[in-house]
């Protein structure tokens, strides 16, 4: 992708590598964006990501049970993603 449009910025996935995600960036290709499983998202992880120049753009939380797990830090999720019926 990087030789055919280098200006797009790519976005490493990852459902459950417990990894630091700058370390989980890096290997993808050098990624700017992390989008990790919600679950995996920390605030200080989110810190290391920002501290090495990385946006952090989560999976929403589908269900209401995820929206009010107590296991979870408290954060807001910015838009709602639906699976199809």
């Amino acid at each position: 992708m990087r030789k055919l449009a280098p200006k797009i910025r790519l976005s490493a996935l990852t459902r459950k590598d417990p990894r630091e995600f700058a370390a989980i960036a890096a290997e993808a290709a050098k990624a700017e964006i992390i989008s990790p499983e919600f679950h995996l998202v920390t605030g200080a992880k989110v810190a290391a990501a920002h501290a090495a120049g990385l946006q952090v753009v989560p999976w929403t939380a589908d269900t209401p049970e995820d929206w009010t797990c107590s296991s979870r830090p408290r954060w807001t999720p910015l838009f709602r993603m639906t699976r199809p019926s």
